[in-house]
């Protein structure tokens, strides 16, 4: 074989071109990966301290409702849904210790009997029992100051298997029962010298997963049935005596959302007596306003301004693409 000018045979000319080449390639690749983990360490950081912000300053930058105010809880009555279970029942042990009147009102009895508590069995997905149970709370306790949403209802059925029965039993008790709760209450509640409605929602609400669609389109018919709510109260009504909370809740101890399927890390599950805290202060302090947990629920809102690309690769990571057991309709006590 003949030398080429540098002296050098063609083999081996070949051969250090090659090494030049794969440095050069082996050197690209490491000032990409260096510059894709800084990327991905910068996104780290502002998300995290959009997370703080947001947690420090949200009542502050986008609701303010003036400063806490303490009531007399002797002379409230609270009308609580889903009490016997879960955050319900977390929440009704707080309250029955306050000296205020409790209305449960829910398809089993709480597993003990609490301190002015009256319970009233009532099938939220049935709108002539909602009436009439109100009516008979009316009639036996007076009326109330307070009604906490906080029943609801989940089916991880795929959308074209659901029955219409199955759609209609999720959509009544998330959404549509708070709602027909809130239209018979609120006209007694306007008469009174405080009020509150507080609706226990979910971080679904602002976000997708598969077999879970008519479930996160009732939360985010409640979310958005609250807010009107708030505006028409202050704007249209002018009566800031009614505040309106709602709490956006992740996975919950004890909740049916459980059984999905999710990294820990990312969504952990919250404990229900955390949950029924938040709830707790909101009512004593008497301040509304919205409620994130965990503390990247309050990254939430960004979802639907991402790409769908980002919105898959954001289920691939929390995990949330991974199959779950179809089941049918269950109610639960938390939302």
């Amino acid at each position: 074989m003949q030398d080429i000018p540098l002296g050098l045979n063609f083999d081996t000319a070949v051969g250090i071109l090659d090494i030049l080449l794969s440095s050069q390639i082996s050197a690209t690749l490491l000032a990409m990966n260096a510059l894709m983990w800084n990327q991905l360490t910068s996104v780290w950081f502002l998300t995290y301290l959009w997370v703080f912000l947001a947690r420090k300053f949200w009542h502050w930058l986008l609701e303010p409702m003036g400063p806490a105010q303490k009531i007399q809880w002797d002379k409230q009555l609270i009308v609580l849904t889903g009490g016997s279970h879960g955050v319900g029942l977390s929440l009704l042990n707080q309250l029955s210790q306050t000296g205020a009147r409790i209305a449960v009102i829910d398809l089993a009895e709480p597993p003990e009997e609490l301190a002015s508590t009256f319970f009233y069995k009532c099938d939220l997905a049935d709108t002539n029992q909602i009436t009439q149970t109100v009516a008979r709370i009316n009639n036996d306790l007076g009326i109330p100051t307070m009604l906490v949403n906080n029943a609801g209802a989940v089916c991880t059925k795929l959308i074209h298997t659901m029955t219409e029965c199955d759609m209609q039993h999720i959509m009544q008790i998330n959404a549509l029962a708070p709602m027909h709760l809130t239209r018979l209450l609120l006209p007694g509640m306007l008469t009174m010298p405080r009020g509150h409605i507080v609706f226990v929602s979910s971080t679904l609400g602002f976000s997708t997963a598969p077999q879970l669609s008519i479930y996160c389109a009732s939360k985010a018919a409640l979310a958005c049935f609250r807010d009107s709510l708030r505006l028409e109260l202050r704007y249209r009504v002018r009566s800031e005596r009614i505040k309106t909370t709602i709490l956006h809740l992740g996975k919950t101890d004890g909740d049916m959302l459980d059984g999905i399927p999710t990294k820990k890390w990312l969504a952990p599950v919250l404990s229900a007596d955390l949950a029924a805290d938040r709830v707790f202060d909101a009512l004593d302090n008497m301040r509304g306003g919205e409620v994130r947990l965990p503390a990247l629920a309050y990254l939430s809102p960004v979802y639907w301004l991402i790409p769908e690309i980002l919105r898959d690769l954001a289920h691939q990571v929390a995990g949330t693409l991974h199959a779950r057991k179809p089941g049918s309709p269950q109610t639960r006590r938390r939302s």
